[in-house]
């Protein structure tokens, strides 16, 4: 009676942990993405809107038009960390 043997080594739970791990970095980068152009489209689209607010998870995006600049806000509730971007406008913001 013949053995069969394989020749095909089972991915180490390294290997499968750093591929879980890609997969929820590319996941995420989607899914921030998709934010980002919400954002981007609510401030500057068709029908934009001078002030806002979008809520993503813990995150909240909270923007302002001003006259030179938009001010952004970016609000972590799990850490209290918030972090403010001014885009300044080139030639005013109509």
């Amino acid at each position: 009676m013949a053995n069969a043997q394989n020749d095909n080594e089972r991915p180490s739970s390294a290997t499968q942990q750093s591929q879980a791990d890609q997969f929820v970095r590319l996941l995420q980068s989607r899914l921030l993405s998709a934010l980002a152009s919400q954002v981007s489209d609510a401030i500057l689209g068709e029908n934009a809107q001078p002030t806002g607010r979008i809520v993503y998870g813990t995150q909240t995006v909270e923007w302002e038009t001003g006259l030179d600049a938009i001010r952004l806000t970016i609000t972590e509730a799990d850490t209290g960390s918030v972090t403010v971007i001014e885009i300044p406008a080139v030639g005013g913001i109509e």
